[in-house]
């Protein structure tokens, strides 16, 4: 083989064949390569080792090298210069494993100027030590030398400096007079961090004016700002919908006389469902009931590939703030026509559910139809009607569904987890009257239970029909977090599941052990961490939360993009019009799923960080005040502890923990002393006290107050 005819392919794949390694004399022979064409050989070889796919073994060997190379983002530089990534496919994972970067060889390639920025993507080479992972880096996938940040713009006589409102991101950058766009101290701004690649400095340009942190308005858009949100629609899409008429009754079967509610929170404003019931008199099913869910006939208004089918993709979803909602579709259809208001003409694809007296769907069937609401109530509303025993009809019916469905959710094995939603108050203002967790009442439950039953019938109508369906897949708990979890419980009186791959009702189970104990948070806690993350596929896998073997979302399709898709679906299914699933330009229902996945968790990151800043922006006037808190999350840097009152959370620093120096022991979750005197441990109650709070960052600052010793 000739010297032009050779890889750095056919070289590499040579040397992977030699388990124990080769030298490049015996390479050189193998491809018969001589003279001044070993320059080549050489250059090859140099080329494969900087890029981390062989390395040197015993002097003269060249090994493969095995390590996972792996994709990653970088998402935080400490003052320290320590550099973590997180690989690219997780970066909307709340769950992402975190990979620390080797420091930065200077090589041939990269010389001396090598420096990396947040956001700057990379290939590193993944190594596991210590139960940590570590990567070496190998090279920029992405050369890119800057990086939209959002932050507080600050300045003194010295110059003018970015803070940013990431906390990942520990450094400052400096600010040049001429690219400030005049913005003053405490201005909120958006900013291009670039490298100077003359002098391979970091600075910033301001490039918007965003406003003040003590706007409450302003914490929100620093979270869309920060996470990309598409918060404005282009003109087309807002003429059509602008444009959009009422569906008129043609094609239709008319249900405008079905006494149908809806049953939301108090600050909703788009109602994409609505629901009635009655008892079930078809023979042979007795003490059963005829449910129906009528759910907003997207589809008929967003067609495939118009201007507002293109926004909702994008988009995904909408996102919910405390003071906003950045919607999916314009306003004007999201709040307007396609909303389910009372007592207005409305078009809808409802089901028709019976379902018998163990709470078992026994048959089901789709129409497209006009529905007139003729309530709409809150579940609060709904609540105190229950407890005073004042229902009428159809919530005396819709009660007596939601308890057969319970029974059937109980006697299938659902997963129980009851995770509280922080629910903050806002006055007229927009100021934070208050910070709780939200209440969750068995009116909520009644609907999330009438919804999983439509969401199951959409998928198995589309299943039957072979039409494509974009499933809710959930997948079976990650088996090495199931082994951490029984590794907690054995320091503890909870009993562990006995089986490899425990199932709902023995995960159940632990949760119930758990419900007394201090334990409980901390239970449901790390059971919710086992668990895979929900996504969205055409191939069906079933939903182990719900341990259901099919499941679709259909019943939000004003906010989530996937239930357009399924409306689509049953639509072609049931051939109720030419509006359904495009076949002549067939949908990518796996890449679709995808994005669908990142949009999700973008917009559960943002509405997260928004809440933390939110919180911490009131605990601003607690700073100073003690309060009892429980850990919940014990880390080597330190404990997070949760302030049930105010739902808020903060770290106390391992450098505040005194009279002792604390080890972590990551199987019990703990912090102990190497004196025996003191021992902190996930579930424990504790005196805090508030030392800071940061609203733009979202960050709480704690310490201990007066905690007594707890010995090992």
């Amino acid at each position: 083989m000739s010297k032009t005819n050779i890889t750095s392919d056919d070289i590499l794949h040579y040397i992977e064949s030699f388990e124990n390694g080769i030298t490049r004399h015996v390479l050189a022979r193998a491809f018969d390569i001589k003279g001044t064409s070993r320059i080549f050989l050489k250059n090859t070889i140099r080329d494969l080792m900087e890029l981390g796919l062989i390395r040197k073994s015993n002097g003269k060997y060249f090994k493969n090298n095995k390590g996972e190379l792996v994709i990653v983002e970088i998402v935080e530089i400490n003052k320290s210069g320590t550099i973590t990534g997180i690989p690219t496919a997780q970066l909307f994972t709340d769950k992402s494993e975190k990979i620390t970067i080797e420091p930065i060889e200077k090589t041939r390639k990269f010389g001396k100027s090598i420096r990396l920025i947040v956001g700057n993507r990379a290939l590193v080479q993944v190594r596991k030590a210590d139960n940590k992972l570590f990567g070496k880096f190998i090279q920029l996938i992405e050369n890119l030398d800057s990086k939209r940040v959002i932050g507080e713009f600050r300045s003194d006589n010295k110059g003018a400096w970015l803070v940013p409102s990431d906390k990942k991101i520990r450094e400052t950058y400096a600010i040049a007079g001429e690219f400030t766009m005049n913005a003053v101290n405490g201005d909120i701004v958006v900013a291009n961090v670039t490298i100077n690649p003359r002098t391979r400095r970091i600075i910033a340009e301001v490039v918007e004016v965003i406003g003040k942190l003590s706007d409450p308005s302003v914490i929100s858009l620093i979270a869309i700002y920060d996470n990309h949100i598409p918060n404005k629609f282009s003109h087309e899409a807002i003429k059509l919908a602008d444009t959009a008429q009422p569906a008129s009754i043609k094609g239709r079967e008319d249900l405008r006389h079905i006494p149908f509610v809806t049953i939301d929170g108090e600050d909703a404003r788009d109602f994409d469902d609505a629901v009635w019931a009655e008892p079930d008199l078809t023979p042979g099913n007795p003490g059963g009931w005829h449910a129906m869910v009528a759910i907003a006939d997207v589809a008929h208004y967003v067609l495939p590939g118009d201007a507002l089918d293109v926004e909702a993709k994008e988009r995904g979803n909408s996102v919910y703030f405390p003071d906003r909602v950045v919607p999916m579709l314009p306003e004007s259809l999201s709040n307007g026509l396609c909303s389910l208001r009372p007592n207005e003409d409305r078009a809808a694809i409802a089901v028709h559910l019976n379902i018998n007296q163990s709470g078992k769907t026994i048959g089901f069937k789709f129409v497209r139809c006009l529905i007139k609401s003729s309530a709409r109530m809150t579940y609060n509303q709904v609540q105190k009607l229950k407890d005073a025993n004042q229902l009428k009809e159809p919530l005396v019916s819709l009660y007596g569904v939601y308890d057969s469905l319970m029974n059937f959710r109980h006697q299938r094995g659902t997963l129980e987890l009851d995770i509280p939603e922080k629910y903050i108050a806002l006055n007229a203002k927009g100021t934070i009257e208050s910070v709780s967790l939200r209440e969750r009442f068995d009116s909520h439950k009644l609907i999330e239970e009438l919804m999983i039953a439509a969401n199951v019938a959409a998928a198995k109508l589309l299943s039957q029909k072979a039409v494509p369906c974009m499933y809710r897949i959930h997948d079976k708990p990650d088996l090495t977090k199931i082994a951490s979890l029984k590794t907690f419980l054995k320091g503890t009186s909870i009993k562990p599941p006995s089986s490899l791959e425990p199932n709902q009702k023995e995960l159940n189970k632990v949760i119930e052990q758990a419900k007394d104990t201090k334990y409980a948070d901390v239970i449901s806690e790390l059971v919710l961490r086992s668990q895979c993350q929900a996504e969205y596929s055409p191939n069906n896998i079933g939903h182990f939360g719900l341990n259901l073997s099919q499941y679709a979302h259909f019943t939000s399709p004003i906010r989530r993009y996937s239930d357009t898709l399924v409306h689509r679906g049953i639509i072609t299914a049931m051939e109720f019009g030419i509006d359904g699933l495009n076949t002549k330009h067939p949908v990518d229902f796996k890449a679709i799923g995808q994005h669908l996945g990142l949009t999700e968790r973008r917009a559960a990151i943002a509405e997260r960080d928004t809440k933390d800043r939110m919180v911490a922006a009131f605990m601003v006037s607690k700073v100073g005040e003690t309060f009892t808190a429980r850990i919940s999350t014990v880390t080597g840097f330190g404990l997070f502890a949760i302030i049930d009152q105010y739902a808020a959370t903060g770290l106390i620093h391992i450098s505040k923990l005194k009279g002792d120096y604390f080890t972590f022991d990551e199987d019990r979750r703990r912090l102990f002393g190497r004196r025996g005197k003191q021992s902190f441990q996930m579930g424990d109650m504790i005196s805090v006290k508030v030392e800071g709070a940061n609203p733009l960052t979202g960050s709480i600052e704690l310490s201990i107050n007066n905690q007594p010793y707890k010995k090992k």
